[in-house]
């Protein structure tokens, strides 16, 4: 499952090859609702995630609506054959939340990279992108990501120009405790950070564009559960709460 929606600015500095995530946990299909919530708690949005597997090839379709009409699409195919692999993630965003609508799509086979305007237009450039790109898929990594690792790393490929990739690093964060249908449950929490670096970094942090950490909540088990995301939903933005439906938090 993948939830993460959180774009970041990066540096355009070369990023080493790493090796994609092996699957300990096979993905299988599912439906999920979710709720988007402001830092005081309260409900702007409603998610609606879908996912369909066909034996390694699975497919999810992710879509936030906004009170305010605003709407947060994506879409994604992976492999899990022995490691996760992107396939190809296409995200839109658009509507008064958004300060810059963005549909952006990459082709892994290809390498292929689509920009398209809020008229339609498109940009296309082309590169070898890394085996372990994680647009589209950082949740479905996270739920089989080990606990006792002390740090991993992906690429993220930002919609920033013609696209930027940056590193996320991966660390663990503690528990935290939530209710399921009247159960309290344990989470492990993951924190992921934009390592930016350098002077790219000096310039988001003047400029106020340095994006916040985001704190994933993982239900642990047989067959674990993304329950909440903290963070932001684009750079610059107000930080909220992505949390399955039903589920009940400490504030």
């Amino acid at each position: 499952m993948r939830w993460l929606s959180v774009f970041f600015l990066c540096s355009s500095a070369a990023l080493a090859m790493a090796e994609p995530l092996p699957v300990r946990h096979v993905q299988g299909s599912m439906q999920k609702s979710l709720v988007v919530r402001s830092e005081a708690g309260a409900e702007i949005a409603r998610g609606s995630l879908q996912q369909v597997a066909r034996g390694t090839d699975v497919s999810l379709h992710l879509v936030y609506t906004f009170r305010d009409g605003s709407v947060d699409d994506e879409s994604t195919d992976f492999s899990q054959r022995g490691v996760f692999r992107l396939v190809r993630d296409r995200h839109i965003q658009k509507g008064p939340y958004f300060p810059r609508p963005i549909d952006v799509s990459e082709e892994m086979s290809t390498g292929v990279v689509i920009s398209r305007d809020k008229d339609g237009k498109a940009e296309t450039s082309k590169s070898k992108l890394p085996e372990d790109l994680s647009n589209g898929l950082l949740g479905t990594l996270l739920l089989n990501a080990r606990e006792d690792v002390p740090v991993f790393r992906v690429s993220y490929l930002a919609p920033v120009g013609k696209g930027r990739l940056v590193k996320l690093a991966v660390t663990s964060d503690g528990s935290g405790e939530l209710r399921m249908a009247g159960t309290k449950r344990t989470a492990h929490i993951f924190r992921v950070k934009a390592e930016l670096g350098g002077i790219t970094s000096m310039i988001a942090s003047a400029a106020g564009l340095r994006p916040a950490d985001t704190r994933v909540w993982i239900v642990e088990g047989d067959s674990p559960e993304l329950v909440r995301i903290q963070g932001q939903m684009y750079v610059g933005g107000p930080l909220v709460s992505i949390e399955a439906a039903g589920a009940t938090f400490t504030r």
